[in-house]
């Protein structure tokens, strides 16, 4: 069932999420379910219906008869043979009776003349209290409906009984009929209902698409904005509705607070290792330091300049979001590298193959950060190996790949090579320096550029960073 609805929705070109299909599937299934009973209902009913109607006709013909004979001296007498001789006992025509009136012993008194152009109906016995009693006889033709009403002598004595029997071909040809046209409309049925089944859950999940649009759209530097839904303030999504505007209300709060922290973060940190690097560097050009101490001192200026640049990489981290929704500069990428990257490289063993017609939109200081950091941790993690930086554009997507011929990424390190601080055994064993933020800083920024970064592995040895951004076309 379920592998016939995944069919129909495929050849519907119908695409649709999984939760909407299983919902749909569901209500699907309660539908055709339904359908099925009600049919079973419908044939059980409009059987029960025409046996009764026809059980009415030969209860009515059984009373003609009745009348036309009478039980005397243990035996029949005929009181008006015209009744025996009508076309409906001498014939097999559209609706036929075949009477027969026997006693207890199977005597046969009379019977009609169409018994033997039809078929041989046998005799039964049947025990009953009602005045008469009806049921289906099996024949070598086919199964009729038989009524039977218990035959007395002057004394009271039940003696025989009369028999008499109708053909179901009216009854038979509506089961037929309602298989027949179930058979036939099934395919349209089912397609209907599938329709009905997304329709409706669609529409149930409508609201559900709504808020999660909604939800999308709020960002670190977008918290004002709130969901908003036309329902009953008791049910469950306005329930939900109130909860998350409540979440979205305290997020707001406390991002409030953590960039205004970053903000004061930033003049209190960076200004006194600023004057620190200041008063640093004028010692080392102190030409009266001794070897030790401007060792000490030299020791300082890079623990300062570290710490400056950890400090700058976390408050571009913090402020990504921001970046996001306020940056809708374009640059040339080809420009950019060549402007930006290149003049940085303290070595020739980096290779670039950019497309010159590759426009994208962002922040261009902090994309010249992300490439960047992605570019020296290649050179870094590769021993100033040759490194290849492509940058192709399909249509409206831009790719950029980063390869290197380096030590490569353990298996089990690809999913926390993005992550703050993160810093593989192999680094630390190769005695390589870093702080574990640049990559992680690469991605937030390309994230923030509504991109994708992965790695892969590069053959024989080394790694492939890609990065998928969508480009901007001038038309």
């Amino acid at each position: 069932m379920k592998g016939m609805f995944s069919l129909l929705m495929k050849s519907l070109n119908i695409n649709l999420s999984k939760t909407v299909k299983r919902n749909a599937f569901m209500i699907a299934t309660a539908f055709i379910i339904f359908m099925l009973i009600f049919n079973v209902l419908l044939y059980f009913v409009i059987t029960y219906q025409l046996t009764a109607v026809l059980d009415a006709k030969i209860s009515h013909e059984i009373e003609h008869i009745s009348s036309a004979f009478r039980i005397k001296n243990n035996s029949v007498e005929i009181l008006r043979p015209s009744e025996f001789q009508e076309s409906d006992l001498v014939k097999v025509n559209d609706n036929p009776f075949f009477m027969q009136i026997y006693s207890k012993v199977g005597q046969v008194f009379v019977k009609s003349e169409n018994i033997k152009h039809f078929s041989l109906i046998a005799l039964s016995y049947p025990e009953f209290s009602s005045k008469e009693y009806f049921i289906n006889t099996d024949t070598k033709k086919e199964v009729i409906r038989t009524g039977y009403r218990k035959l007395f002598n002057e004394e009271g004595k039940h003696i025989g009984y009369l028999q008499l029997s109708a053909r179901r071909l009216r009854i038979e040809a509506a089961a037929k009929n309602i298989l027949y046209y179930n058979i036939l409309l099934l395919p349209f049925v089912l397609l209907i209902i599938v329709l009905i089944s997304v329709v409706i859950s669609k529409k149930t999940f409508q609201p559900i698409t709504a808020i999660i649009e909604t939800a999308n759209r709020i960002t670190a530097a977008n918290l004002k904005e709130r969901l908003t839904l036309d329902s009953d303030p008791n049910d469950e999504l306005s329930k939900l509705k109130s909860t998350l505007n409540s979440l979205f209300g305290r997020l707001e709060n406390q991002i409030q607070q953590i960039s205004a922290f970053s903000d004061n973060a930033s003049h209190q940190l960076v200004t006194p290792l600023t004057v620190i690097n200041t008063e640093l560097e004028s010692l080392i050009r102190h030409t009266n330091l001794d070897a030790e101490l401007k060792a000490s001192v030299n020791t300082l200026k890079e623990q300062s300049d570290r710490m400056t640049q950890i400090i700058k990489s976390l408050l571009i981290l913090a402020r990504v979001d921001k970046a996001r929704v306020n940056s809708n500069a374009v640059f040339n990428l080809h420009t950019s590298i060549d402007n930006l990257i290149k003049p940085s490289l303290q070595t020739n063993q980096v290779k670039f193959i950019v497309d010159r017609e590759i426009y994208l939109k962002g922040n261009v200081d902090h994309f010249v950060i992300a490439l960047g950091n992605i570019i020296d941790n290649a050179l870094k993690y590769s021993d100033n190996s040759p490194v290849t930086v492509t940058a192709t554009n399909d249509k409206y997507n831009c790719v950029i790949k980063v390869i290197d011929l380096g030590i490569g990424i353990k298996s089990e390190d690809k999913p926390k090579i993005f992550d703050r601080f993160f810093r593989s055994s192999s680094a630390e064993d190769l005695g390589l320096n870093g702080y574990g933020l640049g990559l992680s800083l690469a991605k937030s920024i390309i994230n923030s550029m509504n991109g994708e970064i992965q790695v892969q592995d590069n053959y024989p040895q080394g790694s492939i960073f890609i990065i998928s951004l969508q480009s901007v076309r001038f038309e």
